[in-house]
């Protein structure tokens, strides 16, 4: 085992198996960061966001599985939501049992200015002519110049 290889302390990320359909096999989830949890003692446990389930209610379900699970340890594990920054599926999963995430949901955003709506960016195009309407020089010469039209459609994707 890892822990017993380093003095430095060990933070995992689950990954659960795929099943026979392709789909992430969910029930595993619960026991899995149980057993990692007394094996490692770990800060944090880590599982990416999209392994929790195909909608953000299966996510928030089977955090709650994971949540309810790991009542039977006798410390509080502390469970880490890699890849999720949207605000909605954080308070979900918040309530379903999460401590922490991280992810970059806050950059994949483009605001329609005219409604003040927020779209995801891969619909940037549908806005992008709005910048010749902002309050900012930089932001309207970008808009004009074909240099960084380029360089501002592509600079928060990941």
């Amino acid at each position: 085992m890892a822990a017993k290889r380093t003095k430095r302390p060990i933070q995992p990320i689950v990954h659960l198996p795929k099943n026979s359909t392709g789909f992430y096999d969910l029930s595993m989830a619960p026991k899995l960061i149980v057993d990692v949890a007394r094996e490692l003692e770990p800060a944090l446990i880590g599982i990416p966001e999209r392994e929790l389930g195909g909608s953000v209610f299966e996510r928030a379900a089977t955090m709650r599985s994971i949540r309810l699970a790991l009542r039977e340890l006798s410390f509080h594990q502390p469970v880490h939501v890699l890849g999720a920054g949207n605000p909605t599926a954080m308070a979900l999963l918040t309530a379903a049992g999460a401590d922490s995430f991280d992810g970059l949901e806050w950059c994949r955003f483009v605001m329609d200015g005219v409604s003040k709506m927020l779209h995801h960016f891969q619909h940037y195009e549908l806005f992008k002519w709005q910048h010749v309407m902002s309050n900012s020089p930089v932001m309207r010469a970008a808009a004009l110049d074909d240099r960084h039209r380029s360089t501002v459609a592509t600079s928060c994707r990941s």
